[in-house]
């Protein structure tokens, strides 16, 4: 059994490196150091889809826009919904804390009253549905909302896809 634990002997052992080896192994270290960032991945493929999704997403934005306020309007609501109209439309939840937030970043100050007042009204209007109860409640796009992102969507021009870095 201590035969096993003794440990063999090199076959060979390499020569030492002289001053011209260690100089090429540096220039290689510091290569790989300056060109890591280079070669990790192409830098053409990430800017042309985040440029395309972009236009993508400004184009329906648009559509969905046109959309909108004509929905409002019918349903005799305060235009300043508009904006979580927009973002439940676009498959975003909508809490009353983030449009009392989005009110505020627009310069409109509203109360929490009044917050819990307009989406009653949105949701008794047909737009929003409530998705749970208390401090979890949010809303998401109810039919009418759904309908106008389909539409939105089919008008659309299809992807192309044939080239990734056109």
């Amino acid at each position: 059994m201590s035969d096993n634990n003794r440990v063999a002997p090199p076959l060979f052992t390499a020569p030492s490196l002289d001053d011209r080896e260690l100089s090429v192994l540096a220039d290689i270290e510091s290569l790989k150091s300056s060109l890591r960032f280079q070669l990790v991945e192409p830098r053409r493929w990430p800017g042309a889809l985040r440029r395309m999704t972009f236009a993508r997403n400004i184009h329906g934005s648009n559509t969905i826009e046109g959309y909108d306020a004509p929905l409002v309007a019918r349903s005799r609501l305060p235009e300043r919904a508009i904006p979580v109209l927009y973002d439940a439309c676009h498959g975003f939840r909508v809490r009353r804390s983030t449009y009392m937030a989005a009110l505020r970043d627009g310069g409109d100050d509203i109360a929490d009253a009044s917050a819990t007042r307009d989406l009653k009204a949105l949701v008794d209007a047909g737009l929003l549905a409530p998705q749970g109860d208390k401090r979890g409640r949010h809303y998401t796009a109810a039919k009418p909302l759904l309908d106008i992102r389909s539409r939105a969507r089919t008008a659309r021009p299809p992807r192309d896809d044939t080239d990734p870095f056109a």
